[in-house]
C-alpha cells in the first residue's frame, strides 16, 4: 500500500513529515493525510517523490516497500 511505502521511506531516510512536505513541496498535512491513508498524491506528487527518494514511481506504489530498486 502507498502508504506503508511513504511511512517506511520517511522513516528509513530519518525524516520527518514537515521535511519530506518542505522537500516534494506539498503542506505536511498532506503528507500525514498521505501516511494515514486518508488521501493519495497526486501525480505530480508521485513524480516528485519518486525523484527525492531516487526510486521509480512504479517502485513506490509497489505492494513490497521493503523491495526498492535504488
Amino acid at each position: 500500500m502507498l502508504s506503508n511505502n511513504i511511512k517506511w521511506l520517511i522513516k528509513d531516510r530519518e525524516l520527518t513529515q514537515r521535511e519530506l512536505a518542505e522537500k516534494v513541496f506539498v503542506h505536511v498535512n498532506t503528507v500525514q493525510r498521505w501516511c494515514a491513508g486518508e488521501t493519495e498524491p497526486h501525480a505530480g506528487d508521485l513524480y516528485r517523490l519518486s525523484k527525492y527518494f531516487g526510486i521509480s514511481m512504479e517502485s513506490l506504489m509497489e505492494d513490497d516497500y521493503e523491495r526498492f530498486d535504488r
